[in-house]
């Protein structure tokens, strides 16, 4: 059975050709994980469709890139073509999260909410960034980026739906000068 894109969890992305022979540089969202490295086949999202590839060879690459040989990626050609594409995984596949635990994926979608339990917005993205990842809240008055750190999120509760954030309204709405 072919994989539902709302069953799909992306574990990085191409970025571009290594070399001239096929090899690809990938970026994991997540640098820590090894699954790419485990894996014998990998779901690959491009230009609208998925199909599963199997990995001939994974390495480590400078910088916290993954270098991959896929099955099919011969030359610098094609291997360029792959520029954008996501590599996924199905939900499934993922170890279950341990207690006090979450993926960012099952972040997206929460609703935000302030002690008090007001709501804040809606979590509609995790954003990386080299020091801290934070969760994109869009709020009526614009989106916010909320650093994801105890001194910001009080609580996440993925079963719950929500997300409670404190000092949202000193964080800048995007786009404002203030």
């Amino acid at each position: 059975m072919p994989a539902q894109p709302d069953d799909l969890v992306v574990l990085g992305v191409i970025a571009r050709p290594h070399g001239v022979s096929g090899e690809l540089r990938a970026h994991p969202y997540n640098p820590d994980s090894t699954l790419l490295y485990e894996r014998d086949a990998i779901l690959v999202r491009h230009e609208g469709a998925v199909r599963e590839v199997a990995i001939l060879r994974s390495r480590k690459g400078s910088k916290g890139a993954v270098l991959l040989t896929l099955d099919g990626i011969t030359g610098r050609e094609a291997a360029d073509a792959m520029r954008g594409a996501e590599l996924c995984v199905r939900r499934e596949e993922l170890p279950p999260a341990g207690e006090g635990e979450w993926y960012y994926v099952d972040l997206v979608g929460l609703e935000a909410r302030d002690g008090e339990g007001r709501r804040l917005g809606e979590v509609t993205a995790v954003v990386p960034y080299p020091s801290v990842e934070c969760l994109r809240v869009e709020a009526e008055d614009g989106a916010r980026e909320v650093p994801i750190t105890d001194d910001w999120v009080i609580e996440v509760d993925v079963n719950g739906g929500r997300v409670v954030i404190r000092g949202f309204d000193e964080l800048p709405v995007e786009g404002s000068r203030r």
